[in-house]
């Protein structure tokens, strides 16, 4: 195992993050590092670290910009917003197979189409279906998010076929933090205390989703 001189990958590493070497040809940081007697091993470590700070302070001004950016507000109703962005996180309002209520019908009641219909599985994908188009509207991505409410009428009745959507929708290698819980009745846009009607005929929405993402 050849050894490393952590003194010179340190030197090497301070030289090829000054401003006038950044932007140099590999190739010549390399040569002026080979000049220095400095080993391809050592060479290759003082170019990793370097790449890894330099992506790192990438990172961060990123950040500092999302969290610096104003508030917006979409899909904007007159008495809740269907997502929010502020501080480089996502909010998106509970979701569920009605239609998203426009603005001045925030109640529900607006054209349900085949919603009562569905079985809770089909509620189920067309509420995260709603959350991956907001999410991407938002510029998010379902492989952001980072928690989940998932609001059911009846655990033993209905969650059976949330999951199958759930595990169909969510990026499996970045699942998020998730809680499930047995609600009262679920209106249009979310929970509520009771079940949104048309024409005096009451909805039968069982499932609601609501997530938080990053952008």
């Amino acid at each position: 195992m050849v050894d490393i001189r952590q003194d010179m990958v340190k030197r090497a590493v301070s030289f090829l993050r000054h401003p006038k070497v950044k932007g140099a040809p590999e190739a010549k940081q390399i040569a002026f590092l080979k000049d220095k007697q400095l080993t391809a091993e050592e060479i290759g470590e003082a170019l990793r670290k370097a790449a890894e700070l330099a992506a790192a302070e990438a990172s961060a001004k990123t950040r500092a910009a999302l969290v610096a950016a104003p508030t917006k507000r979409f899909q904007k109703g007159s008495v809740r917003s269907e997502a929010v962005a502020s501080g480089g996180i996502v909010f998106i309002s509970g979701q569920t197979a009605l239609p998203s209520p426009t603005a001045g019908d925030d109640s529900g009641e607006g054209d349900v189409g085949v919603a009562e219909s569905l079985s809770p599985e089909q509620q189920a994908a067309r509420a995260l279906d709603k959350i991956k188009e907001l999410l991407e509207e938002v510029g998010s991505s379902t492989s952001k998010v980072v928690s989940a409410l998932v609001c059911v009428r009846d655990l033993g009745q209905d969650l059976p076929g949330v999951e199958k959507a759930w595990g169909r929708w969510i990026d499996k290698d970045n699942p998020p933090a998730r809680t499930v819980i047995q609600t009262g009745a679920i209106v249009g846009g979310g929970v509520g205390g009771a079940k949104p009607r048309r024409g005096g005929e009451s909805i039968d929405i069982r499932v609601s989703v609501s997530v938080t993402a990053h952008l």
